[in-house]
């Protein structure tokens, strides 16, 4: 079963190329590594040019306009269904994997039988803690198949997200218009409506973020200026 890496970026070339540096790392777990660039005007072009003459795994899409992190997603999983791929594993250039990121994503599909819809991955933050702005939402009955590890959700975010195939060509794409807010949460709502999702806990991923706040308006400071 193939798996694509989608990693959607804006003028994060430092952060990006770390958590490049740990898709790779994974070797053949992957079939495709996906970059889609929103037009970034720092040094992501050249960096990802270089990055993919190397690496024939990595299929650079450079878009000619910001079209936000939704439009992103929505290029990317696109990008990666049409090269065929059975699952879409997507997330933030400062999304930090590490060696049993996606292995424990995969084991869950096991364990549901490929019966699903998502994947979720438990997203800390650089001190350890749960990172605040990707706490899943859980439905009410939760622990069905807590004994596996496995918590059903209704509700996860865009930061290690593993998508099956078919579930795409039911449910379709990520609404770009919402370009950078509320993406994950329509997405993901919409498919666990005829799904059932998971949260994965032994699949960890660090989110680097600036500082671990959730989704606030009052408190946010780094997206409403986009």
């Amino acid at each position: 079963m193939s798996v694509a890496a989608v990693i959607v970026t804006f003028n994060h070339r430092t952060l990006l190329e770390e958590c490049l540096i740990n898709i790779e790392a994974l070797g053949d777990q992957l079939e495709n590594i996906i970059v889609v660039d929103n037009a970034s005007s720092d040094e992501t072009e050249s960096f990802m040019k270089q990055k993919a003459s190397k690496n024939p795994t990595i299929q650079y899409v450079r878009l000619s306009e910001n079209i936000g992190g939704s439009g992103g997603f929505n290029k990317g999983i696109r990008a990666a269904y049409d090269l065929g791929s059975d699952y879409v594993w997507i997330m933030d250039d400062d999304s930090m994997v590490n060696e049993n990121s996606l292995s424990e994503l995969l084991k869950a599909v096991d364990k549901v039988d490929n019966q699903f819809g998502f994947m979720a991955s438990n997203v800390r933050w650089i001190d350890g803690k749960p990172s605040k702005m990707n706490v899943p939402k859980t439905i009410t009955e939760w622990n069905d198949l807590a004994d596996k590890g496995l918590i059903q959700i209704n509700q996860g975010t865009f930061v290690s997200m593993l998508i099956k195939r078919e579930c795409i060509a039911d449910v379709g794409l990520p609404i770009k218009e919402f370009f950078i807010w509320g993406d994950d949460t329509e997405y993901s709502l919409r498919i666990s409506k005829k799904y059932p999702s998971y949260f994965v806990s032994n699949s960890t991923v660090l989110h680097k973020m600036v500082e671990n706040i959730g989704v606030d308006l009052v408190k946010e400071t780094q997206r409403i200026p986009r």
